[in-house]
């Protein structure tokens, strides 16, 4: 039986995710529709404050939708940086999520795809602190078994 080492596993799971990332915010339905159009906002907060008052109560779901989409889809690489780093910081995860995010967000701007959205890099910023932090936990679970 060939054993892989968790290490190996979890840069096969982290492949996994990226590109499923990738496809989720580039290619798929799921996203925004919003193609070979320049769209932006760099005015942080401001536009989540207007969809909520806009949306709720009768479009709950494409509210929660953005707003924990972003957290959610940031969750995963929060986890995989704590988990690869022998003593990772809350700062260096929320740096890498926060890069990562600008780089995805800078690619929708120069391809006319999506919406390059300030507030986008704050909530996958978000999600990689709850990454980290859902790490720590389980991690400090395990060392007081």
């Amino acid at each position: 039986m060939i054993k892989i080492s968790n290490k190996i596993l979890s840069i096969l799971f982290f492949c996994f995710y990226i590109v499923l990332l990738f496809y989720l915010l580039f290619f798929s339905n799921y996203r925004q529709n919003v193609h070979g159009v320049l769209a932006y906002n760099f005015i942080p907060i401001l536009s989540i404050v207007k969809e909520m008052q806009h949306l709720f109560p009768l479009h709950v779901s494409a509210l929660t939708g953005n707003l924990l989409g972003n957290i959610f889809a940031f969750i995963p690489f929060g986890l995989f940086i704590t988990y690869w780093v022998k003593q990772p910081s809350l700062t260096l995860v929320l740096f890498s999520s926060v890069l990562l995010s600008i780089a995805i967000e800078l690619l929708q701007l120069v391809f006319y795809i999506g919406v390059c959205d300030i507030n986008d890099v704050i909530l996958n910023g978000i999600g990689g602190g709850i990454g980290y932090f859902i790490m720590k936990v389980f991690r400090s679970l395990l060392l007081n078994r």
